[in-house]
Protein backbone atom coordinates (compact mmCIF):
# COMPACT_ATOMS: atom_id res chain seq x y z
CA UNK A 1 0.00 0.00 0.00
CA UNK A 2 1.44 3.36 -0.69
CA UNK A 3 0.15 7.03 0.18
CA UNK A 4 0.10 10.49 0.32
CA UNK A 5 1.25 13.00 2.75
CA UNK A 6 -2.63 13.74 3.45
CA UNK A 7 -3.69 10.10 4.10
CA UNK A 8 -0.17 9.40 5.88
CA UNK A 9 -1.44 12.26 8.63
CA UNK A 10 -5.20 11.84 8.49
CA UNK A 11 -4.08 7.88 9.24
CA UNK A 12 -2.36 8.07 11.96
CA UNK A 13 -4.14 10.72 13.93
CA UNK A 14 -3.61 8.96 17.28
CA UNK A 15 -0.85 8.06 19.27
CA UNK A 16 -1.43 3.78 20.30
CA UNK A 17 -2.32 2.47 16.73
CA UNK A 18 -1.70 -0.81 15.29
CA UNK A 19 0.63 -0.82 12.07
CA UNK A 20 1.01 -4.39 10.09
CA UNK A 21 5.07 -4.26 9.57
CA UNK A 22 5.16 -7.59 7.69
CA UNK A 23 3.78 -6.11 4.10
CA UNK A 24 4.71 -3.38 2.30
CA UNK A 25 3.42 0.18 3.40
CA UNK A 26 5.20 3.29 1.51
CA UNK A 27 4.49 7.23 2.26
CA UNK A 28 5.33 8.91 -1.31
CA UNK A 29 6.62 12.43 0.48
CA UNK A 30 9.22 14.93 -1.28
CA UNK A 31 9.30 12.84 -4.32
CA UNK A 32 10.61 9.96 -2.76
CA UNK A 33 9.27 6.58 -1.65
CA UNK A 34 9.89 5.98 2.10
CA UNK A 35 9.50 2.53 3.55
CA UNK A 36 7.13 2.54 6.73
CA UNK A 37 8.42 -0.88 7.65
CA UNK A 38 11.83 -0.41 7.43
CA UNK A 39 13.60 1.55 10.57
CA UNK A 40 16.55 2.69 8.97
CA UNK A 41 13.72 4.49 6.01
CA UNK A 42 11.82 5.71 8.89
CA UNK A 43 14.59 7.45 10.29
CA UNK A 44 16.11 9.43 7.10
CA UNK A 45 11.45 10.30 6.76
CA UNK A 46 12.21 11.46 10.24
CA UNK A 47 15.22 13.86 9.64
CA UNK A 48 14.01 15.02 6.51
CA UNK A 49 10.06 16.03 7.55
CA UNK A 50 12.41 17.89 10.66
CA UNK A 51 14.47 19.90 8.22
CA UNK A 52 11.16 20.92 6.09
CA UNK A 53 9.55 21.68 9.62
CA UNK A 54 7.39 19.74 8.45
CA UNK A 55 5.74 18.51 12.19
CA UNK A 56 3.19 16.31 12.01
CA UNK A 57 4.34 13.91 9.22
CA UNK A 58 7.76 13.64 11.46
CA UNK A 59 5.90 13.30 14.27
CA UNK A 60 3.98 10.00 12.68
CA UNK A 61 7.23 8.71 11.72
CA UNK A 62 8.56 8.81 14.52
CA UNK A 63 5.80 7.25 16.34
CA UNK A 64 5.34 4.45 14.03
CA UNK A 65 9.16 3.61 14.78
CA UNK A 66 8.03 3.71 18.57
CA UNK A 67 5.38 1.17 17.58
CA UNK A 68 8.19 -0.94 15.66
CA UNK A 69 10.20 -0.78 19.07
CA UNK A 70 8.18 -1.41 21.76
CA UNK A 71 6.11 -4.09 20.28
CA UNK A 72 9.18 -6.05 18.75
CA UNK A 73 11.10 -5.28 23.02
CA UNK A 74 13.54 -3.69 22.29
CA UNK A 75 15.57 -2.04 24.98
CA UNK A 76 17.43 0.46 23.48
CA UNK A 77 15.70 3.26 21.61
CA UNK A 78 16.31 4.70 17.93
CA UNK A 79 12.69 6.62 18.04
CA UNK A 80 12.45 9.61 20.27
CA UNK A 81 9.96 10.10 22.71
CA UNK A 82 6.00 10.64 21.44
CA UNK A 83 4.92 11.93 24.21
CA UNK A 84 6.71 13.98 27.37
CA UNK A 85 6.23 14.94 30.99
CA UNK A 86 8.01 17.92 31.94
CA UNK A 87 7.05 19.12 35.06
CA UNK A 88 7.59 23.20 35.01
CA UNK A 89 6.87 24.05 38.47
CA UNK A 90 7.47 21.77 41.86
CA UNK A 91 5.86 25.11 43.53
CA UNK A 92 2.22 25.06 44.42
CA UNK A 93 0.12 27.66 45.68
CA UNK A 94 -1.33 24.97 47.75
CA UNK A 95 -0.93 23.01 50.71
CA UNK A 96 -3.64 20.06 50.70
CA UNK A 97 -3.58 17.71 53.13
CA UNK A 98 -2.65 15.13 51.59
CA UNK A 99 0.15 16.06 49.74
CA UNK A 100 3.73 16.74 50.82
CA UNK A 101 3.49 20.49 50.42
CA UNK A 102 1.23 20.96 53.54
CA UNK A 103 4.74 19.80 55.50
CA UNK A 104 7.19 20.82 52.78
CA UNK A 105 5.64 24.14 52.21
CA UNK A 106 7.79 24.69 48.96
CA UNK A 107 11.29 24.48 51.27
CA UNK A 108 12.65 22.21 48.18
CA UNK A 109 10.33 23.19 45.58
CA UNK A 110 12.19 24.51 42.06
CA UNK A 111 10.77 25.70 38.81
CA UNK A 112 12.32 24.16 35.62
CA UNK A 113 14.92 27.00 34.00
CA UNK A 114 14.94 28.23 30.92
CA UNK A 115 17.80 27.05 29.98
CA UNK A 116 17.08 23.10 31.11
CA UNK A 117 13.56 24.21 28.57
CA UNK A 118 14.68 25.05 25.85
CA UNK A 119 17.36 21.80 26.03
CA UNK A 120 14.34 19.72 25.08
CA UNK A 121 13.60 21.71 22.56
CA UNK A 122 15.08 19.34 20.39
CA UNK A 123 12.84 16.67 21.08
CA UNK A 124 9.83 19.04 20.20
CA UNK A 125 9.84 18.43 16.74
CA UNK A 126 8.68 14.37 16.61
CA UNK A 127 7.30 14.37 19.78
CA UNK A 128 3.17 14.23 19.52
CA UNK A 129 2.11 15.35 23.42
CA UNK A 130 3.40 17.16 26.27
CA UNK A 131 1.99 17.07 30.01
CA UNK A 132 3.35 20.26 31.75
CA UNK A 133 2.27 19.12 35.28
CA UNK A 134 4.00 17.70 37.65
CA UNK A 135 4.53 18.11 41.49
CA UNK A 136 3.47 21.82 41.50
CA UNK A 137 0.83 23.93 39.60
CA UNK A 138 2.17 24.63 36.32
CA UNK A 139 0.52 27.96 35.38
CA UNK A 140 2.48 29.80 38.25
CA UNK A 141 5.85 29.24 36.17
CA UNK A 142 7.13 32.79 35.43
CA UNK A 143 7.63 31.74 32.11
CA UNK A 144 4.42 29.76 31.67
CA UNK A 145 3.23 32.18 28.10
CA UNK A 146 6.77 31.77 26.79
CA UNK A 147 6.74 28.10 27.23
CA UNK A 148 3.03 27.71 25.84
CA UNK A 149 3.58 29.18 22.95
CA UNK A 150 7.24 27.41 22.45
CA UNK A 151 4.99 23.87 22.77
CA UNK A 152 2.02 26.23 19.86
CA UNK A 153 5.46 26.36 17.44
CA UNK A 154 5.89 22.50 17.05
CA UNK A 155 2.37 22.07 17.03
CA UNK A 156 2.39 19.76 19.90
CA UNK A 157 -0.64 19.26 22.18
CA UNK A 158 -0.38 19.82 25.75
CA UNK A 159 -2.11 18.14 28.68
CA UNK A 160 -2.17 19.42 32.12
CA UNK A 161 -3.78 19.25 35.67
CA UNK A 162 -4.64 22.24 37.24
CA UNK A 163 -6.16 23.60 40.23
CA UNK A 164 -7.36 26.51 38.42
CA UNK A 165 -6.57 29.59 40.54
CA UNK A 166 -4.85 30.95 37.45
CA UNK A 167 -6.28 30.88 33.64
CA UNK A 168 -3.55 29.56 31.07
CA UNK A 169 -1.85 32.74 30.03
CA UNK A 170 -2.29 33.39 25.92
CA UNK A 171 -5.73 33.95 25.98
CA UNK A 172 -8.41 31.49 24.86
CA UNK A 173 -7.07 31.28 20.81
CA UNK A 174 -4.16 29.92 21.96
CA UNK A 175 -6.15 27.61 24.73
CA UNK A 176 -8.04 26.25 22.43
CA UNK A 177 -5.34 25.50 19.72
CA UNK A 178 -2.86 23.99 21.71
CA UNK A 179 -4.53 22.63 24.98
CA UNK A 180 -5.88 19.15 24.21
CA UNK A 181 -7.42 18.59 27.50
CA UNK A 182 -7.09 20.41 31.03
CA UNK A 183 -7.76 17.90 34.36
CA UNK A 184 -8.90 20.45 37.24
CA UNK A 185 -8.25 19.53 40.24
CA UNK A 186 -11.59 19.46 42.32
CA UNK A 187 -11.61 17.81 46.07
CA UNK A 188 -15.00 18.81 47.55
CA UNK A 189 -18.31 19.56 46.43
CA UNK A 190 -18.94 22.40 48.75
CA UNK A 191 -16.81 25.47 49.68
CA UNK A 192 -16.17 23.88 53.37
CA UNK A 193 -15.15 20.66 51.77
CA UNK A 194 -12.48 22.14 48.97
CA UNK A 195 -11.42 24.53 51.04
CA UNK A 196 -10.56 22.83 54.04
CA UNK A 197 -9.01 19.88 51.90
CA UNK A 198 -7.12 22.08 49.22
CA UNK A 199 -5.40 24.23 51.64
CA UNK A 200 -4.83 27.66 49.95
CA UNK A 201 -6.89 27.06 47.36
CA UNK A 202 -10.52 29.49 47.12
CA UNK A 203 -13.52 27.33 46.00
CA UNK A 204 -14.81 30.59 44.10
CA UNK A 205 -11.83 30.93 42.18
CA UNK A 206 -12.14 27.94 41.45
CA UNK A 207 -15.96 27.86 40.01
CA UNK A 208 -15.14 31.26 38.18
CA UNK A 209 -11.92 30.42 36.70
CA UNK A 210 -13.91 26.79 35.35
CA UNK A 211 -16.78 28.47 33.89
CA UNK A 212 -14.64 31.30 31.91
CA UNK A 213 -12.26 28.11 30.40
CA UNK A 214 -15.64 26.54 29.74
CA UNK A 215 -17.15 28.93 28.22
CA UNK A 216 -14.03 30.47 26.21
CA UNK A 217 -12.50 27.33 25.32
CA UNK A 218 -14.99 24.89 23.50
CA UNK A 219 -12.70 22.82 22.38
CA UNK A 220 -10.62 21.81 25.14
CA UNK A 221 -11.53 18.79 26.92
CA UNK A 222 -11.93 19.15 30.71
CA UNK A 223 -11.75 16.70 33.27
CA UNK A 224 -12.53 16.84 37.13
CA UNK A 225 -9.80 15.41 38.78
CA UNK A 226 -11.09 13.82 42.70
CA UNK A 227 -8.37 12.35 44.89
CA UNK A 228 -11.25 10.44 46.67
CA UNK A 229 -10.76 9.73 50.16
CA UNK A 230 -12.31 9.43 53.54
CA UNK A 231 -13.14 13.20 53.94
CA UNK A 232 -14.89 13.99 50.60
CA UNK A 233 -16.34 9.67 49.53
CA UNK A 234 -20.16 11.21 50.95
CA UNK A 235 -20.44 14.11 48.39
CA UNK A 236 -19.06 11.91 45.52
CA UNK A 237 -22.73 11.84 43.92
CA UNK A 238 -22.73 15.71 44.41
CA UNK A 239 -19.09 15.94 42.80
CA UNK A 240 -20.88 14.31 39.41
CA UNK A 241 -23.74 16.85 39.94
CA UNK A 242 -21.20 19.80 40.50
CA UNK A 243 -19.07 18.71 37.28
CA UNK A 244 -22.41 18.50 34.78
CA UNK A 245 -23.28 21.94 36.23
CA UNK A 246 -19.97 23.27 35.62
CA UNK A 247 -19.61 21.84 31.61
CA UNK A 248 -16.77 18.90 32.31
CA UNK A 249 -16.98 15.97 30.05
CA UNK A 250 -15.66 13.76 32.58
CA UNK A 251 -14.67 12.83 36.70
CA UNK A 252 -12.41 10.92 37.73
CA UNK A 253 -12.13 9.67 41.26
CA UNK A 254 -8.31 8.76 42.03
CA UNK A 255 -7.35 6.37 44.43
CA UNK A 256 -5.38 8.54 47.99
CA UNK A 257 -1.38 7.27 48.26
CA UNK A 258 -1.56 7.64 51.74
CA UNK A 259 1.81 9.19 53.26
CA UNK A 260 3.28 7.62 56.77
CA UNK A 261 4.41 10.99 57.79
CA UNK A 262 1.17 12.49 57.48
CA UNK A 263 -0.73 9.46 59.14
CA UNK A 264 -3.24 9.47 57.12
CA UNK A 265 -3.47 5.59 55.88
CA UNK A 266 -7.21 5.53 56.88
CA UNK A 267 -8.38 8.02 54.86
CA UNK A 268 -8.00 5.53 52.69
CA UNK A 269 -11.07 4.19 50.81
CA UNK A 270 -9.64 0.49 50.75
CA UNK A 271 -10.30 0.51 53.99
CA UNK A 272 -14.37 1.04 54.12
CA UNK A 273 -14.63 -1.03 50.65
CA UNK A 274 -18.28 -1.45 51.18
CA UNK A 275 -19.45 1.92 51.72
CA UNK A 276 -16.85 3.48 49.14
CA UNK A 277 -18.05 1.26 46.32
CA UNK A 278 -21.62 1.95 47.40
CA UNK A 279 -20.89 5.72 46.80
CA UNK A 280 -18.98 5.52 43.92
CA UNK A 281 -21.85 3.05 42.43
CA UNK A 282 -24.57 5.87 42.72
CA UNK A 283 -21.80 8.36 41.66
CA UNK A 284 -21.69 6.37 37.57
CA UNK A 285 -25.56 6.09 38.20
CA UNK A 286 -25.64 10.43 38.71
CA UNK A 287 -23.21 10.31 35.66
CA UNK A 288 -24.98 8.46 33.54
CA UNK A 289 -28.04 9.89 34.44
CA UNK A 290 -26.44 13.73 32.98
CA UNK A 291 -24.19 12.58 30.99
CA UNK A 292 -20.78 12.86 32.45
CA UNK A 293 -18.43 9.88 32.22
CA UNK A 294 -17.49 8.78 35.81
CA UNK A 295 -14.17 6.72 36.23
CA UNK A 296 -13.47 5.11 39.26
CA UNK A 297 -10.49 3.39 41.03
CA UNK A 298 -9.81 -0.68 39.25
CA UNK A 299 -10.19 -1.56 43.09
CA UNK A 300 -13.47 -0.36 43.80
CA UNK A 301 -14.62 -1.48 40.79
CA UNK A 302 -17.46 -4.63 40.95
CA UNK A 303 -17.09 -5.54 44.28
CA UNK A 304 -19.88 -6.87 46.64
CA UNK A 305 -21.70 -4.81 48.72
CA UNK A 306 -22.93 -5.89 52.34
CA UNK A 307 -25.31 -2.90 53.27
CA UNK A 308 -25.05 -3.82 57.12
CA UNK A 309 -20.81 -3.26 56.53
CA UNK A 310 -21.62 -0.33 54.69
CA UNK A 311 -23.36 1.37 57.53
CA UNK A 312 -20.85 0.51 59.84
CA UNK A 313 -18.47 1.96 57.68
CA UNK A 314 -20.19 4.82 57.45
CA UNK A 315 -20.53 5.45 61.32
CA UNK A 316 -16.63 4.72 61.44
CA UNK A 317 -15.70 7.32 58.33
CA UNK A 318 -17.79 10.08 60.30
CA UNK A 319 -16.64 8.99 63.86
CA UNK A 320 -13.18 11.14 63.46
CA UNK A 321 -12.26 14.64 62.52
CA UNK A 322 -11.94 15.27 58.86
CA UNK A 323 -9.87 17.67 59.53
CA UNK A 324 -6.96 18.67 61.53
CA UNK A 325 -6.14 22.33 63.09
CA UNK A 326 -3.39 25.34 61.69
CA UNK A 327 -1.61 24.34 64.76
CA UNK A 328 -1.41 20.56 63.33
CA UNK A 329 0.46 21.46 60.20
CA UNK A 330 2.83 24.03 61.38
CA UNK A 331 4.14 21.44 63.86
CA UNK A 332 4.30 18.75 60.70
CA UNK A 333 6.51 21.22 58.76
CA UNK A 334 8.97 21.88 61.98
CA UNK A 335 9.02 18.41 62.42
CA UNK A 336 9.82 18.13 58.76
CA UNK A 337 12.88 20.42 58.48
CA UNK A 338 14.09 18.90 62.16
CA UNK A 339 14.42 15.65 60.42
CA UNK A 340 15.45 16.74 57.03
CA UNK A 341 18.30 18.87 58.39
CA UNK A 342 19.24 15.66 59.92
CA UNK A 343 19.35 13.62 56.69
CA UNK A 344 16.61 11.27 57.80
CA UNK A 345 14.16 12.40 55.99
CA UNK A 346 15.30 10.74 52.10
CA UNK A 347 12.75 9.49 49.29
CA UNK A 348 14.14 5.94 48.77
CA UNK A 349 15.84 5.11 45.72
CA UNK A 350 13.30 3.48 43.22
CA UNK A 351 13.26 -0.51 42.96
CA UNK A 352 12.51 -2.24 40.21
CA UNK A 353 11.52 -5.24 42.45
CA UNK A 354 8.07 -7.21 40.27
CA UNK A 355 5.18 -6.98 42.14
CA UNK A 356 2.47 -8.72 39.89
CA UNK A 357 2.41 -10.08 36.44
CA UNK A 358 2.10 -8.39 33.20
CA UNK A 359 2.63 -8.37 29.51
CA UNK A 360 3.20 -5.37 27.38
CA UNK A 361 4.86 -2.49 28.27
CA UNK A 362 4.36 0.35 30.02
CA UNK A 363 3.54 3.18 27.83
CA UNK A 364 5.39 6.08 29.43
CA UNK A 365 8.30 3.43 29.55
CA UNK A 366 8.03 2.87 25.56
CA UNK A 367 6.48 5.69 24.32
CA UNK A 368 7.66 8.84 26.99
CA UNK A 369 10.47 10.85 28.76
CA UNK A 370 9.94 12.45 32.46
CA UNK A 371 11.65 15.33 33.08
CA UNK A 372 11.55 16.52 37.10
CA UNK A 373 11.42 20.39 37.50
CA UNK A 374 15.18 19.81 38.55
CA UNK A 375 16.05 18.61 35.13
CA UNK A 376 16.74 15.11 36.28
CA UNK A 377 15.43 12.35 33.94
CA UNK A 378 12.91 9.68 35.57
CA UNK A 379 10.94 6.53 34.54
CA UNK A 380 7.76 8.74 35.37
CA UNK A 381 6.06 11.07 37.81
CA UNK A 382 5.34 8.31 40.22
CA UNK A 383 8.25 6.90 41.04
CA UNK A 384 10.44 8.74 43.58
CA UNK A 385 13.88 9.66 44.05
CA UNK A 386 16.82 10.59 46.74
CA UNK A 387 18.70 13.09 47.57
CA UNK A 388 21.98 11.68 45.63
CA UNK A 389 19.98 11.36 41.82
CA UNK A 390 18.82 14.97 42.80
CA UNK A 391 22.66 15.72 42.83
CA UNK A 392 23.92 14.10 39.77
CA UNK A 393 24.59 15.69 36.49
CA UNK A 394 23.35 13.76 33.51
CA UNK A 395 22.32 15.32 30.27
CA UNK A 396 18.53 14.15 29.00
CA UNK A 397 18.88 10.89 27.54
CA UNK A 398 16.33 8.35 26.97
CA UNK A 399 18.53 5.12 27.09
CA UNK A 400 19.80 6.30 30.52
CA UNK A 401 20.62 2.76 32.26
CA UNK A 402 17.64 3.28 35.02
CA UNK A 403 15.22 3.37 31.87
CA UNK A 404 16.56 0.37 30.38
CA UNK A 405 16.20 -1.33 33.52
CA UNK A 406 12.58 -0.43 33.81
CA UNK A 407 11.53 -1.48 30.21
CA UNK A 408 13.94 -4.88 31.17
CA UNK A 409 11.65 -5.27 34.22
CA UNK A 410 7.90 -4.95 32.16
CA UNK A 411 9.67 -7.50 29.12
CA UNK A 412 10.33 -9.72 31.45
CA UNK A 413 6.54 -10.01 32.85
CA UNK A 414 6.68 -7.86 35.91
CA UNK A 415 5.14 -4.64 36.72
CA UNK A 416 7.81 -2.79 39.29
CA UNK A 417 6.44 -2.48 42.84
CA UNK A 418 7.27 0.78 42.50
CA UNK A 419 4.50 1.40 39.61
CA UNK A 420 1.60 0.05 41.52
CA UNK A 421 -0.10 3.10 42.99
CA UNK A 422 0.23 4.35 39.13
CA UNK A 423 -2.99 6.50 37.97
CA UNK A 424 -3.43 4.81 34.64
CA UNK A 425 -3.62 1.40 35.98
CA UNK A 426 -5.94 2.31 39.14
CA UNK A 427 -8.05 3.44 35.71
CA UNK A 428 -7.77 0.47 33.92
CA UNK A 429 -6.47 2.82 30.99
CA UNK A 430 -2.74 1.68 30.51
CA UNK A 431 -1.99 1.53 26.61
CA UNK A 432 -0.28 -1.92 25.90
CA UNK A 433 0.27 -2.94 28.85
CA UNK A 434 -1.93 -5.86 30.24
CA UNK A 435 -2.35 -6.72 33.71
CA UNK A 436 -4.84 -9.08 35.78
CA UNK A 437 -6.90 -6.65 37.36
CA UNK A 438 -7.73 -9.65 40.50
CA UNK A 439 -4.32 -10.06 41.15
CA UNK A 440 -3.90 -6.12 41.06
CA UNK A 441 -7.08 -5.65 43.40
CA UNK A 442 -5.37 -8.56 45.72
CA UNK A 443 -2.48 -6.87 46.25
CA UNK A 444 -3.89 -3.68 47.62
CA UNK A 445 -6.06 -6.09 49.66
CA UNK A 446 -2.99 -7.42 51.11
CA UNK A 447 -1.66 -4.26 51.48
CA UNK A 448 -4.38 -3.00 53.99
CA UNK A 449 -4.30 -6.11 55.78
CA UNK A 450 -8.09 -7.24 54.44
CA UNK A 451 -8.24 -11.03 54.47
CA UNK A 452 -11.79 -11.05 52.67
CA UNK A 453 -13.29 -10.97 49.46
CA UNK A 454 -15.08 -7.77 48.65
CA UNK A 455 -12.63 -5.80 46.99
Amino acid sequence: MRMNREEFVRKYSTIFFEFDFSGCTELEYDHEIYDLTDGARLEELIRRSKEKKDYPVCKIANNILAVYEVENQTVHYRHTPVMMHIELSSFCDCECIMCRHCYEKNSSAKYLPRKSFYELAPYFAACRIVIINGYGEPFIHPHIAEIISAFEKYGIRLFTTTNIQHLPPGGPDQTNKVFARINVSCDGATAETYESIRRGASFDTFVKNVKILRGQCPDVQLFMSVVAMRQNIGEAVELVRLAKELGFEEIRFGRLGSNLFLGNEKDELIYYPNYASAMLEKAKREGEKTGVRVVTPVIMRGSRIDEKAAERERVEIYDRPFFESEEHYAELSEKYAQLKEMHRFEHQLYSTEGAISCRGLCHWIGFGLYVNSSGKVRPCSEVPYNREQERRQEIIDQNCSELKEFRRRFISGKVPKVCMDCAFIMSDEIGCLKVDLQEYKHYFQEKAGLTDERL
